[in-house]
């Protein structure tokens, strides 16, 4: 299936935002391993000891983790009510 330059006509922002977090957490996910194998010594026991206490992150969790804020509801943008208004 071909993908459409970002920018191009019709464009890729679903699909390129896609690839954007997945490429986000495969750094993330390998920052973690070589952190894991570093503390372990190149032991592998002692590998297998670190990842039980500290799991890998999943795609799940890094997805709910670096999920944007919600935006405000339309009523509060750029609207202050007054006491009168309120009442």
């Amino acid at each position: 299936m071909p993908v459409a330059r970002e920018g191009a006509p019709g464009g890729c922002k679903a699909d390129c935002l896609h690839r954007k977090r997945v490429r986000a957490y495969v750094e993330e996910r390998i920052r973690q391993e070589d952190e894991a194998r570093e503390l372990a010594n190149g032991w592998e026991t002692e590998y297998r000891e670190y990842l039980a206490d500290h799991p890998l992150i999943t795609f799940h969790d890094w997805l709910i983790q670096t999920k944007n804020p919600e935006p405000p509801a339309v009523e509060q943008i750029g609207q202050t009510k007054t006491a009168e208004e309120a009442a």
